[in-house]
C-alpha cells in the first residue's frame, strides 16, 4: 500500500499531486505528494528507499541523549519524583514546588499533553510509546522508578536499557507486537510518530487489537490546514518532507477514527509557539543558523499567532485521546 495511488485514509483514487520542498536540506530537493480531494489527506507518492538517511543526526528525537545508569539514592529519587509531579502539573505538590525552586527542572514545556497522558495511565499497566526516539526523559523516569513506560523506534542505533531493564527497543510497531508479550499494555502513544508511518489505518487497528476494553491511545500529529499553513503555505513546519509521509486534514482524522473503531475521548488544538517560530525560520532561510535567538517582537508576534490558532481550533498540531469501545 505504501506507494499506492489510493488514499491511505479514505481509499479514494488519487490523481492530483503537488511538489513539496525538503526544507531540512540545502539541496532544494522536492518530493511529489498526492492530494486527496475526498478527505483532504496529503501523502507521499513514492517513499524513498533510503528514507532513514533523511533523519539527520540532529533530528530532535534521535539525538544521542543517553543518561548514565548510576542509581539515584532513595532520598534523591524521592525528592525528584515530587519535583516532576509538581513541574509537569500532575498534582499540586508543596514539596515539589520547593525542590523546583532550589533545583529547577530545565525541561522547556510544562504543559505537555503526552506526559500528562503517561501519568494518567502508567499506574494501570504499560504505556507503549511508538516512535519514541532515544527519549532521555523516559530513561530518566525509569531511574526514578516509573518503569511502566516503554519506547520503540526503528531508527535508533540500539536498544536502550536502564538498571538492566530495556526502556527503548529498536523495533517497528508490528515487529514489537509479534516478538513480545503485550498483555499488560494499557495505553499506546503516537506522539508525532504516526505521520512517519505509511499504513496509518492498519497501525491504529493494530493498536486497537492489543488494548484492553477502555484502553487509551494518544495521537499527536501535524495537520495540513492550520494557521501556519494558511500564512506560509507548504513551507510551514507541518510539511517536513519526506519523513512526514502523510499530513492529514482534520476531516481525514474522522475517517481514521471510524475505521479503527475507537471513539474520541478528548481533542486538543495544541498551543505551540514553536510552530510559528520554526515556520518563520524556514521561510527566512535561516534554519538552525540563529541558535534560537529570536527578537522580542518576533516572539511576541508568534505567541499571539499560537494563542489565536489554539483558540480558533486552527493549530497546525493537534492531539487526540482515543478510547477503545
Amino acid at each position: 500500500m505504501s506507494n499506492s495511488n489510493k488514499c491511505w485514509i479514505c481509499e479514494e483514487n488519487l490523481n492530483e499531486t503537488i511538489d513539496l520542498l525538503d526544507w531540512r536540506s540545502n539541496e532544494n530537493k522536492k518530493f511529489e505528494y498526492y492530494v486527496c480531494k475526498n478527505c483532504g489527506n496529503i501523502q507521499i507518492k513514492e517513499i524513498p528507499e533510503n528514507l532513514s538517511d533523511y533523519y539527520s543526526d540532529n533530528y530532535y528525537s534521535l539525538q544521542e541523549n543517553y543518561i548514565n545508569d548510576k542509581q539515584f539514592s532513595k532520598i534523591k529519587k524521592f525528592l525528584l519524583k515530587h519535583r516532576e509531579l509538581y513541574f509537569f502539573k500532575i498534582k499540586k505538590d508543596i514539596l515539589g514546588f520547593l525542590v523546583n525552586v532550589i533545583k529547577p527542572n530545565k525541561f522547556n514545556q510544562r504543559e505537555n499533553l503526552a506526559i500528562k497522558f503517561l501519568f494518567d495511565n502508567m499506574n494501570k499497566g504499560i504505556v507503549l510509546d511508538v516512535g519514541s526516539g532515544n527519549n532521555w526523559l523516559w530513561q530518566y523516569f525509569h531511574k526514578l522508578g516509573w518503569t511502566n513506560i516503554i519506547g520503540i523506534d526503528p531508527f535508533i542505533d540500539n536498544d536502550i536499557s536502564i538498571n538492566g531493564k530495556k526502556v527503548i527497543y529498536k523495533s517497528t510497531f508490528d515487529e514489537f507486537i509479534k516478538n513480545n508479550n503485550c498483555n499488560n499494555i494499557q495505553a499506546i502513544m503516537f506522539n508525532h510518530s504516526l505521520e512517519h508511518i505509511a499504513n496509518p489505518i492498519e497501525t491504529i487497528k493494530l493498536a486497537h487489537s492489543i488494548l484492553p476494553s477502555n484502553g487509551k491511545c494518544f495521537i499527536g500529529l501535524p495537520i495540513n490546514n492550520g494557521l501556519a499553513k494558511k500564512i506560509w503555505g507548504y513551507t510551514s513546519i507541518s510539511f517536513d518532507v519526506p519523513i512526514h509521509l502523510w499530513i492529514p486534514s482534520l476531516y481525514s482524522l474522522f475517517f481514521l477514527k471510524e475505521k479503527s473503531n475507537f471513539y474520541v475521548k478528548e481533542f486538543y488544538s495544541d498551543y505551540n509557539i514553536d510552530i510559528f517560530l520554526m515556520s518563520y525560520v524556514i521561510n527566512k532561510n535561516i534554519l538552525f543558523s540563529n541558535n534560537g535567538s529570536f527578537t522580542k517582537k518576533q516572539k511576541f508576534f508568534c505567541k499571539k499567532l499560537a494563542n489565536l490558532s489554539s483558540n480558533l481550533i486552527l493549530s497546525d498540531f493537534i492531539s487526540l485521546i482515543l478510547e477503545k469501545k
